[in-house]
């Protein structure tokens, strides 16, 4: 998630811009969801092997 922010950060320099309304690309919004559900499903194959 780190590297998604900075990635974006050093890519995109209009997110810190205050004269340009807040959007969001659907590219950054995808590439963050996959990467969430898939540390989600490690942390919950990880929960299922503690028992």
């Amino acid at each position: 998630m780190l590297v998604i922010a900075l990635w974006r950060r050093r890519t995109s320099f209009d997110v810190f811009d205050p004269t340009i309304p807040f959007k969001t690309s659907g590219d950054w919004v995808l590439l963050t969801t996959v990467v969430t559900m898939f540390a989600y499903i490690v942390l919950l194959v990880l929960l299922w092997n503690l028992s």
